[in-house]
């Protein structure tokens, strides 16, 4: 499996030596940035932001009383770096050209012992000595980020953090019945994982019931899918979906739509999957069907959940009217459900009012009336 990334333009990267570990030049939009480095305390290192490279050794890295067991892995020879997201998006973080089988972890929160996990990897593939982690940042959000050895191997650290990915350009497609269906279809507040498959590929039909369940456990957290049956006949797809009571859409591609997806249609093979964040950025590309079979849900489900966190601090906008208040927030994140009581204390139940979206805000209008009333916004169980 191959996963995209890309730097931002005009971003260059060079490695100076420092002391017992390498300093961090990089350029951000024609700024500087000297002195960072990858620490073994967890405490001393030196605060990063958006788009870097940082290089070190845990050859005489320790592991620290309270430390965390990363991506399952007893903490024996860690290094820790202090990351700041400038912008919100989807960030990738890499241990790839480290000299041993490298563990990573990232973790919100400002002390050791309560560190709370966003996501970590062992292996991007289980076939793999890099580690790689994704995930959704929100601008001015800090993280603590730690690199260890599997079984207690150590060596040189390579530590890049990358952002977004390619753009996905506006497409059309079609239903199995030949009506047109265009890319706003499809809301950009939402995680995406496009799926190309076919009637008669084996490794497609046998992971639809892992897709499904994807799709029905996190569709009310923001995420979706979609299919693109490539069979030469429009009617087999339909065939397929009507007996498989495929519950995501199901569509035929247009030739436009392969070309914003598919880089090389000479290497092109099914199942292909491709994750589109908020930011309607595809971020990663799946080739391939998960082996073994029984960790597809597991891998997808690591894949999908980091890019639904819910942000930090939900910024609310309230505007009075006559006669009404409207309320508003970011249309992004988890799908927050506005609930009501009338005293503080008592039951919380879903409120009557309509709520609607506008120009990427979540907005309703309460009644300003007499009788003492109270709202909040509560984030999804499931």
């Amino acid at each position: 499996m191959n996963s995209a990334k890309s730097l931002q333009p005009g971003m260059t990267r060079r490695l100076l030596p420092f002391g017992p570990v390498l300093a961090l030049f990089v350029a951000l939009d024609g700024a500087l940035c000297w002195g960072a480095t990858l620490e073994d305390d967890f405490g001393a290192a030196t605060p990063i932001q958006g788009v870097v490279t940082l290089s070190g050794s845990s050859t005489q890295a320790t592991a620290q009383a309270g430390e965390p067991a990363h991506a399952g892995v007893a903490a024996t020879h860690s290094l820790w770096a202090v990351w700041q997201a400038p912008t919100t998006g989807t960030y990738t973080i890499t241990t790839s050209n480290s000299t041993f089988d490298t563990v990573l972890a990232v973790y919100s929160g400002s002390e050791m012992d309560k560190l709370a996990l966003v996501t970590s990897n062992d292996d991007i593939d289980f076939q793999d000595l890099t580690s790689r982690v994704r995930f959704r940042a929100y601008a001015g959000e800090t993280f603590h980020v730690a690199v260890d050895g599997v079984g207690g191997a150590r060596g040189a650290v390579q530590l890049n953090v990358l952002f977004g990915g390619r753009p996905m350009a506006s497409w059309s497609a079609y239903t199995p019945q030949g009506l047109s269906v265009p890319s706003s279809n499809f809301s950009s507040n939402r995680v995406l994982l496009v799926d190309f498959w076919e009637t008669i590929c084996g490794a497609c039909v046998d992971e639809l019931p892992d897709l499904i369940s994807l799709y029905r456990d996190y569709a009310s957290r923001g995420f979706n899918v979609l299919g693109f049956g490539i069979d030469a006949n429009p009617a087999t797809v339909q065939r397929f979906v009507m007996d498989h009571g495929t519950p995501y859409p199901i569509l035929i591609p247009s030739a436009g739509v392969r070309s914003v997806f598919i880089l090389s249609e000479e290497t092109f093979a099914v199942p292909t999957k491709f994750l589109v964040d908020q930011e309607r950025q595809i971020v990663a590309t799946y080739v391939g069907g998960h082996d073994p079979l029984s960790a597809t849900y597991p891998y997808y489900e690591s894949e999908i959940a980091p890019l639904l966190r819910a942000p930090p601090a939900l910024p609310l906008a309230i505007r009075w009217m006559e006669g009404e208040v409207l309320l508003s927030w970011p249309a992004a994140g988890l799908p927050y459900r506005l609930e009501a009581c009338s005293v503080l204390g008592g039951n919380w139940s879903p409120a009557s009012e309509t709520v609607r979206t506008n120009e990427g805000r979540v907005e309703v209008t309460l009644p300003a009336g007499t009788a003492e009333q109270y709202f909040r916004l509560r984030a999804p169980l499931n």
